[in-house]
C-alpha cells in the first residue's frame, strides 16, 4: 500500500537529489561571493532530507536525532543566506534570537530527556517566527541600494519562502497526506538556480514550476484510480512525488549540462543556439551557464555617481577587466599607473573584476567576479564575443 512512511521516504530522497545538484552546481559556477552562503544553505537542507530519508529507511535512532540537528540550523542558513542577498546585515537582537533559537534547539535533541518534554510545535514555532523576520527584513529593504537583479531575486526569494510555510506546517501534522516541505525546498532551490535578471525571467521560472505541478498533476489522477489509491489522500502522495520527481530531473539536467565540455566552449554552444531577438531573451538563455553565474546586470538606477559617457566610452571596444585588490586605492592615481576611471569606481564599488558593455539605451552594464583575478584566453574571446553580440540586439524595457 502507498501510504504516508512510502510516500515520505522517496520525497525525502529525491528533494536531497535536487539541493545536492542544485548546490553542486554552485560549486561549478564561477567565483561569487553568494556562491558559499547558497552552497552552505542548500546543504544544510539537503543534509537534513538526506538524514530523515535514512533514518526512515533504516529505523536506526541515532540517524533521526542527526536530521534535527541538521533542522535547527536551517532558520540560521536562511538568514546567513538572505544576508547576502541584501548586502547588510540582519538588526543584532534578530541575529541574536535566531542563533540562540538553533543552540536551544541543538540542545533539546542532544539531551534526549528535553525532547519528550518540549512539544515538537516548538520548533515549527521558531523556525515560522525567523521565516517571517526575514520576510519582514526583505520588504523593508532599502531597494534603491541594490541592483535590479539583486532586488528581482529577494522578491523571487519571498514568494518562495510563503509558499515554503504551509508546506512546512504539514511536516508536523499526523493528518496530512505526507510530509511536503521538502517540495518547497526543492523548488526554492531551482527558484535561486534560475538566476533571474528581470521579473519577466522570474515569471518564466514560477511558469516552469508550474508546469510541473500541472504536469504530475495530470499523471497523478489517473494512475491513482488504475491503482485503486485512497481519495484523495493516495492521489496526493502520488502527485508529491511526481512533482519532485520532475524538480529533480530539472536539477540534474542543469547540473549535468553545465559540467558538459569546457566552460567557454559550452558557453559559445549556448550563445549560438540562444533567443537573439532582444538582450533580455539572451541573459534568460544563458542564465544557467557557469561563465554567467553571478552575473549583475546594472541600469541607469545603478550607477549613481558615475559618468554614463565616461562608462560607455571605457567599454566600447570589448569587456574590461581589474585586477581585485581589496579597499579602492588612492582615486588620484593607482601607485604611479594609470588614473582612477569610472570603470575602476564602478567595479570596486561591486568588488567585480569584469565589466561588459551589454547596451547603449538604456544603458545597461554586466559585472562578473571572475576567479584567479582574471579569466583565461578563452574566457576573454567568449566575453567579448557576447558584449557584441548582446549589442547588436534590440533595446528592450525592462520588466
Amino acid at each position: 500500500m502507498f501510504d504516508r512512511a512510502s510516500a515520505q521516504q522517496l520525497i525525502d530522497a529525491l528533494s536531497c537529489v535536487t539541493l545536492l545538484a542544485s548546490a553542486a552546481a554552485r560549486t561549478d559556477a564561477r567565483a561569487d561571493p553568494l556562491n558559499s552562503r547558497m552552497r552552505f544553505a542548500l546543504g544544510v537542507l539537503a543534509a537534513f532530507y538526506g538524514l530523515r530519508w535514512a533514518s526512515e529507511a533504516s529505523g536506526f535512532g541515532f540517524l533521526d536525532d542527526a536530521s534535527l540537528l541538521a533542522v535547527s540550523v536551517v532558520p540560521l542558513s536562511a538568514l546567513f543566506l538572505i544576508e547576502g542577498l541584501m548586502r547588510r546585515h540582519a538588526p543584532k537582537v534578530f541575529k541574536i534570537g535566531v542563533a540562540a533559537g538553533a543552540m536551544v534547539a541543538a540542545g533539546v535533541v542532544i539531551v534526549s530527556p528535553l525532547r519528550s518534554a518540549i512539544p515538537h510545535w516548538s520548533l515549527l514555532a521558531y523556525e515560522i517566527t525567523t521565516f517571517g523576520g526575514l520576510a519582514v527584513l526583505i520588504l523593508t529593504r532599502r531597494r534603491d541600494s541594490l541592483s535590479q537583479q539583486e532586488n528581482v531575486l529577494l522578491d523571487a526569494v519571498l514568494v518562495a519562502g510563503l509558499g515554503l510555510v504551509p508546506l512546512i506546517v504539514s511536516d508536523f501534522m499526523d493528518a496530512a497526506p505526507v510530509g511536503s516541505s521538502g517540495l518547497g525546498a526543492a523548488a526554492t532551490a531551482l527558484v535561486l538556480s534560475a538566476n533571474a535578471h528581470s521579473r519577466r525571467e522570474a515569471a518564466r521560472a514560477y511558469l516552469g514550476l508550474g508546469l510541473f505541478v500541472a504536469v504530475s498533476a495530470a499523471a497523478a489522477a489517473p494512475v491513482a484510480r488504475a491503482l485503486d489509491l485512497p481519495w484523495p489522500s493516495g492521489a496526493l502522495r502520488l502527485w508529491a512525488v511526481l512533482y519532485v520527481l520532475l524538480l529533480a530531473a530539472g536539477a540534474l539536467q542543469s547540473l549535468l549540462l553545465a559540467r558538459r565540455g569546457s566552460t567557454s566552449q559550452a558557453f559559445l554552444q549556448a550563445l549560438a543556439a540562444s533567443d537573439r531577438a532582444t538582450l533580455d531573451g539572451l541573459l534568460s538563455d544563458l542564465a544557467d551557464q557557469p561563465l554567467l553565474a553571478g552575473l549583475r546586470v546594472l541600469g541607469p538606477a545603478d550607477l549613481d555617481g558615475l559618468d554614463p559617457v565616461g562608462l560607455i566610452d571605457g567599454l566600447q571596444t570589448g569587456p574590461v577587466e581589474r585586477a581585485l585588490s581589496g579597499a579602492p586605492q588612492d582615486r588620484e592615481g593607482r601607485a604611479g599607473t594609470s588614473p582612477w576611471t569610472e570603470l575602476d569606481e564602478l567595479l570596486s564599488r561591486h568588488d567585480a573584476n569584469q565589466a561588459l558593455l551589454l547596451q547603449r539605451t538604456p544603458l545597461r552594464i554586466g559585472l562578473l567576479t571572475l576567479p584567479g583575478g582574471g579569466a583565461d584566453t578563452q574566457t576573454r574571446s567568449a566575453l567579448a564575443y557576447f558584449q557584441k553580440l548582446a549589442l547588436l540586439l534590440r533595446p528592450e524595457a525592462q520588466a
